[in-house]
């Protein structure tokens, strides 16, 4: 800036159509370039009193202000565009692009670019003024001559030889005297080419530096050939120039392209340079990063960018771009947005200035085109246009706060939620307006940490509103970054959840009473999903599984990973009929430790409370008691059966034998009457008969015992 300032000529820095100022970190100007003044029309010491803020619109300054002030207070970079008075008292559009400064870390103030392509009617290259320079001075230059006799050994320069080394006509040249005057840093090179000169006829063409008899630095143009006579080198001639000038000029060529191009890579926007015919003959770092790519210089037409569409999205040829018309029309186009796209398929928007320059005959040159990349602004306008939009309609709470976290706005869905309005919050701490002495410490603690490393996170707080009404919130926080990754402000999404915080605490009570109540039972409690998978189960069942299968039941577990063997089938007929809304039961023998016992299982389908089956529960209780019972009853009507069976024929015989003693008393006493032996016989043969029926009875009621026993 200090080179541009000091030149006071109108080279092609200071043409460059690009103004600058500064401000201090409180927003006062403090600076403003040669451009910007020449461009207002007034000096230093009136814009720096206030006459910048005269010469911005009246309809603009307002916003310039504010955008100007938030940027102070948040140390941020921004673009803005606005109507500046020109010195003929016209206004023109600027786009200005500033970016924060900081020394050593401590922010110290903002510069700006201002750009306006009108500046850039008259814009000439020191490259072309100086070509033309040289060129002149070729045309008006002295050329001297030299030789050397190689027979005679003798050296001869013309007059302008000697001007050039800055000695008189006394002075008597020689070969290895003269090669004396050369620089030590050149000495070695012309030495060499002299002796392959001299030796092998080889020519040169050289420019070197001479060290004057007056010890003044010159630049001199030397050239030596050969004569040469029946193959060998008779004579040595040549040309001697001073090019001091030339040599000058071109080094300050270099120079000044050298920083050109320190500026054009300073520049915070791409630039880039082009001949009559439309060939990029330069451009700096910030186009080829905009474009994607670096173009061939000499070879790339128009643009450096692989394809461009206009603002509809067209496609549009690169002779139809912003500096094709600019060459072609021979006249600036300046403000026109477009859109290119890169070699790895991204888009990029941009604002195109592009502006012929001419030499001093106001003959066509070239043209310079500045390609502002607005891409980044077109998001955010985009996204600032649904955030708005979104923001406004959602009934959560939307806060946005600055780096010191500090609301700068809220949404109607805050003040809904908390009482609080838009200009009771903006200012204050989202803390303070909001938490009390119920709000969990450690989750306060939790989000500072995150604001200080920059970090989302979600949270679920325990708040009170304005009028003392407490309600629970999730809330999400992320940080908000500008371009360059720093931190610039945060936003909060708040939903409130108070309901459904108070019947979660419900469903808790609920849930705990029921597996109180679950666990107290001694029956087994497992509730499958429809995939079969363990949704819940009871104590009762943890402990059988583990008693059973030797393994801890999990969550989430399929309940045919279990080793079921036998009862898999029946564990699968009666579950397909719960799904299928059945409810049934099954009793099972089950083996451990080769023990069996058994338990009954009844399948119940469940349903959630809009009557969508979600599973099956399997009830299980210990029947071991009861099968046993059943088995014991069972197997003592089993012997009843046999023992009567068995002991009916024979209690039959000793009856039937007394019925048919009793009989033949009867009949014979009715005939005649009975001698006592003959009766003594009969009621012997009846007491044998009482006593095998006597002893059949015992066995019976004896084998009867041993059953109930």
């Amino acid at each position: 800036m200090q080179y541009m300032q000091s030149s006071g000529k109108n080279t092609a820095l200071d043409s460059l159509p690009i103004k600058v100022w500064m401000c201090d970190a409180v927003g006062c100007m403090n600076y403003f370039n040669t451009q910007w003044l020449s461009y207002r029309g007034t000096t230093l010491d009136e814009e720096l009193q206030g006459g910048w803020c005269e010469g911005i619109h009246l309809n603009d300054l307002p916003k310039f202000v504010e955008v100007l002030s938030y940027a102070i207070s948040s140390h941020q970079a921004f673009t803005f565009e606005f109507r500046l008075l020109k010195f003929d008292g016209t206004y023109r559009n600027v786009l200005n692009k500033a970016e924060p400064v900081f020394v050593d870390g401590v922010f110290i103030g903002l510069s700006s670019v201002a750009i306006d392509i009108t500046l850039h009617k008259n814009i000439e290259s020191d490259y072309a003024r100086t070509l033309y320079l040289l060129n002149e001075t070729n045309a008006m230059a002295k050329v001297g001559g030299w030789d050397y006799d190689v027979i005679l050994k003798k050296n001869t320069w013309t007059e302008e030889v000697y001007n050039i080394h800055e000695v008189d006509e006394t002075y008597k040249p020689n070969l290895h005297t003269a090669l004396n005057f050369y620089h030590p840093d050149d000495k070695l090179t012309i030495q060499e080419a002299f002796a392959n000169l001299y030796y092998k006829a080889i020519p040169f063409d050289l420019e070197l530096r001479i060290i004057t008899a007056k010890e003044n630095l010159r630049w001199v143009h030397v050239q030596g050939k050969a004569i040469v006579e029946k193959g060998n080198v008779v004579r040595l001639i040549g040309a001697f120039q001073d090019i001091t000038e030339e040599k000058e000029i071109e080094l300050a060529i270099v120079e000044s392209e050298r920083k050109l191009r320190f500026v054009l890579n300073g520049l915070p926007v791409a630039v880039y340079l082009t001949d009559v015919n439309g060939y990029i003959t330069d451009y700096n770092e910030s186009a080829a990063e905009l474009w994607g790519r670096n173009p061939v210089i000499g070879k790339d037409r128009w643009c450096g960018s692989t394809k461009l569409f206009n603002i509809l999205g067209e496609h549009i040829r690169h002779e139809e771009c912003p500096m094709a018309k600019a060459l072609k029309q021979n006249k600036s186009i300046y403000g026109e947005e477009a859109m290119l796209e890169r070699e790895d398929a991204t888009f990029v928007n941009f604002i195109a200035f592009a502006t012929p320059y001419h030499n001093n005959n106001n003959e066509l040159l070239g043209a310079m085109n500045v390609m502002v990349d607005i891409t980044d602004r077109k998001l955010i306008e985009e996204k600032l246009t649904t955030l708005s939009f979104v923001a406004r309609k959602t009934s959560n709470a939307v806060i946005i706060t600055n780096a010191d976290r500090k609301i700068t706005w809220v949404n109607p869905g805050f003040t809904k939620i908390t009482g609080y309005t838009s200009d009771e919050a903006i200012g204050k701490g989202p803390g303070e307006l909001l938490q009390f002495d119920k709000t969990n410490q450690q989750t306060i603690n939790d989000m500072r940490e995150a604001f200080l490393k920059a970090k989302p996170i979600r949270v679920e707080l325990l708040n009170k509103g304005k009028r003392g009404n407490e309600f629970w919130v999730d809330m999400d926080i992320q940080p908000l970054t500008d371009m360059q990754g720093r931190v610039t402000g945060f936003i909060a999404v708040q939903s409130d959840i108070t309901e459904i915080k108070y019947m979660h605490d419900a469903l808790r009570k609920s849930e705990n009473k029921l597996r109180a109540i679950l666990d107290s039972t001694s029956e087994m409690n497992v509730l499958l999903d429809k995939s079969c998978r363990v949704l819940s189960y009871n104590r009762v069942a943890a402990h059988n599984v583990k008693m059973l299968f030797g393994r801890n039941i999990g969550l989430g577990e399929l309940i045919w990973d279990y080793p079921l063997d036998k009862m898999k089938g029946d564990l699968e007929y009666h579950i397909n009929r719960a799904m299928l809304g059945i409810t049934s039961k099954v009793e099972t023998e089950l083996l451990f430790e080769g023990i069996s016992f058994w338990i009954e299982i009844e399948f119940f389908p469940v349903y959630d409370n809009t009557g969508e089956l979600m599973g099956v529960a399997l009830n299980g209780k210990d029947i071991e008691n009861r099968k046993r019972a059943e088995l014991k009853i069972e197997m003592q009507n089993k012997k009843l059966m046999d023992i009567a069976f068995a002991q009916s024929h024979t209690l039959r015989r000793p009856i039937a034998n007394m019925m048919g003693l009793w009989s033949l008393m009867t009949t014979e006493f009715n005939n005649a009457p009975l001698d006592a032996a003959r009766i003594r016989e009969i009621l012997s043969l009846m007491g044998r008969s009482v006593q095998e029926t006597d002893d059949v009875i015992r066995q019976i009621v004896k084998a009867t015992k041993q059953i109930e026993d």
